[in-house]
């Protein structure tokens, strides 16, 4: 209890403070429902829907408009979830070289649209 309340509750405040929203389930023991977190089990950490949303919101174009397909939000998710024999240093990596193809991309989009538009 004395980890939840001295490191994870005041972690949990901040992020709430910063306009996250926040599921708190430590007050009363050890989590048993994973749905309450959005999950089908404790063992997902990728949060599908979650993803997708945030993901969405963050990659706009500069007039607003979403340029990730649905094929490449699935093929990302998917990249992010096929991690299995990394070390937690080479899943970062690999993580990065993503960040940095789907920044590429979205670049290319941007520049159709303003030739386009």
């Amino acid at each position: 209890m004395s980890e939840y309340q001295h490191v994870e509750k005041p972690f949990l405040d901040q992020l709430t403070a910063l306009g996250w929203e926040v599921i708190d389930q430590g007050c009363g023991g050890v989590p048993v429902d994973p749905k309450n977190s959005f999950r089908t089990s404790f063992r997902q950490w990728l949060l599908p829907k979650v993803f997708r949303e945030a993901i969405m919101a963050i990659n706009l174009t500069a007039d607003g408009w979403p340029w990730l397909t649905d094929a490449q939000l699935d093929d990302l998710r998917d990249q992010l979830l096929c991690r299995p024999n990394l070390t937690l240093l080479e899943a970062n990596e690999a993580v990065q070289q993503l960040l940095a193809i789907v920044t590429a991309e979205r670049s290319r989009v941007h520049q159709r649209r303003q030739r386009v538009g």
